[in-house]
């Protein structure tokens, strides 16, 4: 019987993590030219954009599991805080805000290795003229 609870309980923890254990492609790219995503567990425009770029992340729910998140999006830096709607202060640095001209950046704000910005979300085809990365074949 304990042996069964076991396996029970490591389905349930693990799975999740199994499932969303590597970058598809597209983010492997985005890795590759070191992009970076500001985004928060709790924000539906970086859920969909995270949803664009992998269509399988398909459970808001599954934001909050953060070592699969970051396992599946190497490039997301997640700046949500504990609150629902709040930032860690600093998480998104405060040379973004200069270079905007925004008092505060917002999630999702995208970030090429040249320093190149976008704020706001993209969908695919977007990301990838603004990354450089091919889309991925259908």
């Amino acid at each position: 019987m304990r042996y069964i609870h076991s396996l029970f309980f490591s389905a349930l923890v693990l799975a999740p993590l199994l499932t969303f254990a590597t970058p598809t492609p597209f983010a492997q790219c985005l890795v590759e030219k070191k992009v970076t995503v500001y985004g928060a567990w709790w924000c539906p425009y970086c859920f969909l954009e995270l949803k664009a770029i992998d269509p399988s992340f398909s459970d808001r729910q599954m934001m909050k599991n953060a070592p699969a998140v970051a396992a599946r999006f190497p490039f997301l830096k997640e700046c949500g805080s504990e609150a629902p709607g709040s930032l860690i202060p600093n998480c998104v640095p405060e040379e973004l805000n200069k270079e905007t001209g925004r008092t505060k950046v917002g999630v999702p704000t995208n970030k090429l290795a040249d320093g190149t910005l976008s704020v706001g979300s993209m969908n695919l085809e977007e990301l990838a003229e603004w990354s450089g990365c091919p889309l991925p074949k259908k």
